[in-house]
């Protein structure tokens, strides 16, 4: 586990992995500008992180729906949030799941858009290859989750079907 003096988070993007009876499990691929830490978030994350939101929230005058606001908020997505203000080491010390993919052995990061059907929400299918082999998560269909990730590795991102690098998407 290399650490280096100074290393801050870039950024953070909530990643899933589809289970059974549409369950799935929480991740966060959190890059820095030495390595990808692919951080397992569990129900005791994301219950820290909603209660974090409700207090920041209360902290700001909000009243209950505003609370609620940030707790819904805390729960689908923002927990990947909580990792950008955190010491590299410390996110790979918080589960035993969490791993580590040295920026240098990382080979590719392809993403591929999947439409969703009628109930069913479009997402992205998000590989990372590396020396260590490929690991597969899902990501949510938005523009920032892609740039961030071409931003991050131009020379190994491979774009979706039709989605020339370096565009900037909007909605």
């Amino acid at each position: 586990m290399p650490q280096s003096v100074g290393e801050r988070v870039l950024v953070a993007i909530p990643l899933w992995q589809p289970r059974s009876l549409g369950r799935r499990d929480s991740f966060a691929a959190v890059i820095t500008e030495n390595r990808l830490i692919i951080a397992q978030v569990t129900k005791q994350v994301i219950n820290q992180a909603v209660t974090d939101a409700r207090h920041q929230a209360k902290a700001q005058g909000k009243g209950y729906w505003g609370q609620i606001s940030g707790q819904m908020a805390a729960w689908s997505s923002g927990y990947a949030d909580r990792y950008r203000s955190m010491d590299p080491v410390s996110i790979l010390r918080e589960t035993p799941g969490n791993f580590e993919i040295n920026n240098n052995d990382l080979n590719e990061v392809v993403v591929r858009y999947n439409m969703g059907g009628e109930e069913d929400p479009s997402y992205y299918d998000v590989t990372f290859g590396s020396s260590m082999g490929r690991h597969q998560y899902q990501m949510e269909d938005r523009s920032q989750f892609v740039e961030a990730l071409s931003r991050s590795y131009p020379s190994k991102f491979k774009a979706p079907y039709g989605l020339p690098k370096g565009v900037t998407i909007s909605f």
